[in-house]
């Protein structure tokens, strides 16, 4: 999505390592689909745009996938679309801290 396109490009001038996208991980309830992953800190980042995430059924959804991937051992931080498009300096010092990493660590 053109919103996924915006955050990994983010990620990328932020200078952090590039996750996997669009990853399917097994949980309790079967498998989901995540817009991005960081497989060895267990961290999964959904970018929840309007388009996909605006309805209560949507948002449900979320919830559930989400409280599902964390029984499995996965930490899942979600970023909206203000987030990521008014605020990424904010998204990125949150996913730095997550990560672990200084700034010595990030890609330059």
């Amino acid at each position: 999505s053109w919103l996924e396109r915006r955050f990994t490009g983010l990620i990328r001038t932020a200078g952090l390592p590039p996750p996997r996208l669009q990853a399917k991980l097994r949980h309790s309830g079967g498998r989901a689909r995540v817009d991005l992953v960081y497989d060895e800190a267990r961290l999964v980042i959904e970018a929840d745009g309007h388009a996909t995430h605006a309805t209560r059924r949507q948002r449900q959804a979320d919830a559930e996938r989400s409280a599902r991937l964390t029984a499995a051992g996965w930490r899942v931080a979600r970023f909206t679309y203000e987030d990521v498009v008014e605020r990424p300096a904010y998204v990125a010092d949150t996913i730095r801290t997550l990560l672990g990493l200084t700034s010595a660590d990030l890609v330059t």
